[in-house]
């Protein structure tokens, strides 16, 4: 989804020709930014995600430590 986005605003392509691209490069510049932004927008969402206030809401956490806990002590 983000690198989808990366592609349709053409940041690869804008920072590759801004800088230029050498043959025996395997791996240009702007990939390498479209890696990071892809891996740090990953990371982001998931903490967000994990620790925002409402993520255990709908949840049935009792149940699932219930049955942890019993097949533990059994």
């Amino acid at each position: 989804m983000v690198a989808g986005l990366i592609d349709e605003i053409g940041i690869v392509e804008t920072i590759n020709s801004k800088l230029g691209v050498d043959s025996r490069e395997k791996i240009t510049a702007g990939i390498m930014v479209k890696s990071y932004f892809n891996k740090w927008i990953r990371i982001c969402i998931k903490t967000f995600y994990i620790y925002s206030s409402s993520f255990f809401d709908d949840k049935a956490i009792e149940i699932f430590i219930r049955r942890r806990c019993r097949k533990r002590l059994s």
